[in-house]
């Protein structure tokens, strides 16, 4: 697999992320005018079996009788939203065109410039939905990621295609001694001169091993690097 479709593959973007999520566009009396095809793929109905139908069709709030999700997955200070109308973030039901129970994380925002037009009958607001599951297995990487970036003993750096250094972590600071600020946008090669690889068979070089991954697609693991780190 090349490095283009590599990165091709990798999605980042979080599942309430408007590119990918399910979003629906309501009228000022909550009634659906617009259905996207990530909308479709998560409760099962077309746009044209959507439009025109209350938003309460397809959602509704979290019953005062069921029990919240657990504290982590709970909404933020919404909490349990008023049945007459969402907005803010909110933990909703919804049942699939085939007959599965859903539990949705969602988030209603204002249309630009929906204030001075007949509200009544004109989109107004967007709400943007995601499976709960989705969103919290999301938040957990976060999480993990934040972890690596700040409480990691292990160092770690993030390169550009050019090969020149974008971000690193707290311990790769600590390993060449400046902050990030100070060796931003060097090369490998230049934070770690007079340093090479000691494997058989692979590039000496640190750029040169970046070269070949970026080429092929393809990691390289557990190769020996022999030098002096840049804090000495």
């Amino acid at each position: 697999m090349s490095a283009t479709r590599a990165a091709d593959a990798a999605d980042f973007r979080g599942p309430l992320d408007i590119a990918r999520a399910a979003t629906v566009v309501l009228d000022g009396r909550d009634t659906v005018v617009g259905w996207s095809p990530a909308a479709t793929e998560l409760l099962g109905y077309g746009p044209d079996e959507a439009a025109g139908r209350p938003l309460s069709a397809f959602l509704s709030p979290l019953p005062v009788d069921r029990p919240l999700p657990p504290a982590s997955d709970r909404p933020g200070p919404a909490d349990r939203p008023d049945p007459g109308r969402s907005s803010g973030n909110e933990i909703r039901l919804a049942r699939h065109r085939d007959g599965r129970e859903l539990l949705l994380a969602t988030t209603m925002c204002p249309l630009a410039g929906a204030a001075g037009s007949d509200a009544a009958k004109a989109p107004v607001r967007v709400l943007v939905a995601a499976e709960l599951g989705a969103l919290r297995q999301w938040e957990s990487q976060l999480a993990l990621l934040q972890g690596l970036a700040t409480q990691s003993p292990v160092g770690l750096a993030i390169y550009d295609t050019r090969l020149r250094l974008t971000w690193s972590n707290t311990a790769y600071e600590r390993e060449i001694g400046k902050p990030l600020a100070e060796y931003r946008g060097q090369r490998a090669d230049q934070l770690y001169s007079g340093g090479r690889f000691v494997t058989p068979g692979y590039p000496q070089t640190l750029d040169a091993v970046m070269h070949h991954v970026l080429d092929t697609g393809e990691p390289i693991l557990d190769l020996h690097f022999q030098g002096r780190p840049p804090s000495d």
